[in-house]
């Protein structure tokens, strides 16, 4: 069996995942929206859990290239910061709550293989923060281990958070919203500039 089609049955089963959650996806469900039999998919996957640990693995890489394009488009860290925190918010219109709380009941092993543990994610948040309070966009006097915790809390939150549809707002509010609580009370007057730039605003009335 081809390359190829390995990489359409998971790209397909991963959109599938996304927007439906893990559970409720079927291998039937694959197969239909895939136009290919199952016994095409049972060639290269000899389960659903075989399927999903190539899905999360392809999830963690897309978004590892992301980050990657993200931090060399940027200039400084706290511009990085926002524009992760932009593409998370994407995300939230696109991405089922139940693809994480899925993954990490039904296949917690895989889910331990693939993400980062807390503490290298607190600890790269850590570091960005630092750089930021360093360049003068964030207030120097704030401890960034509470800053980390919180940015660590925030994204974990909205990635599981399954109490709002965010497919009713347009991103941008809820980006407007999301950054008026999470970012502009840590920003100095020239990180409130990027925040102002990110949103599109002018920042009259500062």
């Amino acid at each position: 069996m081809s390359a190829e089609c390995r990489e359409k049955i998971i790209k397909g089963a991963l959109n599938l995942f996304m927007a439906q959650g893990i559970k409720s996806v079927t291998m039937d469900k694959v197969a239909a929206s895939l136009s290919v039999s199952k016994r095409t998919i049972y060639e290269l996957f000899s389960d659903k859990r075989q399927l999903v640990c190539a899905c999360l693995a392809d999830f963690k890489m897309t978004n590892d290239q992301m980050r990657e394009e993200l931090r060399s488009s940027t200039s400084n860290s706290f511009s990085y910061l926002l524009e992760m925190f932009k593409y998370s918010v994407s995300m939230l219109r696109t991405l089922n709550a139940n693809f994480f709380t899925d993954a990490e009941a039904m296949f917690p092993e895989i889910v331990e293989e693939i993400k980062l543990n807390k503490s290298a994610q607190l600890e790269h948040f850590k570091a960005l923060i630092q750089d930021a309070q360093r360049d003068g966009h964030i207030v120097q006097s704030f401890s960034s281990d509470v800053l980390a915790e919180v940015y660590y809390g925030m994204l974990s939150s909205m990635r599981t958070s399954g109490y709002y549809d965010y497919s009713r707002t347009p991103s941008s509010e809820i980006l407007r919203i999301l950054c008026n609580i999470y970012f502009r009370g840590v920003a100095t007057p020239m990180g409130l500039s990027l925040i102002h730039e990110l949103l599109g605003e002018d920042g009259a009335g500062e």
